[in-house]
């Protein structure tokens, strides 16, 4: 457990600190990969939208194609899920992120693509029509 809350601090290290493939190399061994690929995207969002934070031309090329590539990850994690898997996994609810679920967590990091997906396009129409899927407290 402790090697993996390290890969985790040192993904969201390298996240923070622009350094792509150091946290692509991290993600890729987490047990929670769409989470892990939302937290860097939420992250990353509110670094390009916090007031006094300066990037420089490099940087901001930087942090707009790691934005890309996070949320193409989390989306390729659930393309690779059946249905019915995808379906859960989207209504997990996550006590340590208030309460949140995967689509709470991209709509928070403006993760469009990630929430243009058919399964989470399906819990969304769920959730509009009053059919609230039951939701599991992790």
């Amino acid at each position: 457990k402790q090697w993996y809350q390290r890969r985790v601090r040192v993904m969201v290290w390298a996240a923070l600190s622009l350094y792509p493939e150091i946290a692509y190399m991290m993600w890729q061994g987490t047990q929670e990969p769409i989470k892990a690929a939302l937290f860097v995207l939420n992250l990353l969002y509110n670094l390009s939208n916090t007031k006094g934070v300066v990037l420089h031309g490099n940087e901001k090329d930087t942090l707009q194609k790691m934005l890309e590539e996070f949320e193409r990850l989390a989306i390729a994690v659930l393309d690779n899920m059946s249905a019915d898997l995808a379906s859960r996994a989207l209504c997990l609810v996550w006590k340590r992120y208030d309460h949140q679920t995967y689509i709470d967590m991209a709509f928070q990091a403006h993760a469009r693509n990630f929430i243009a997906h058919p399964a989470c396009q399906a819990i969304c129409e769920n959730r509009w029509k009053g059919e609230i899927l039951s939701k599991v407290n992790i």
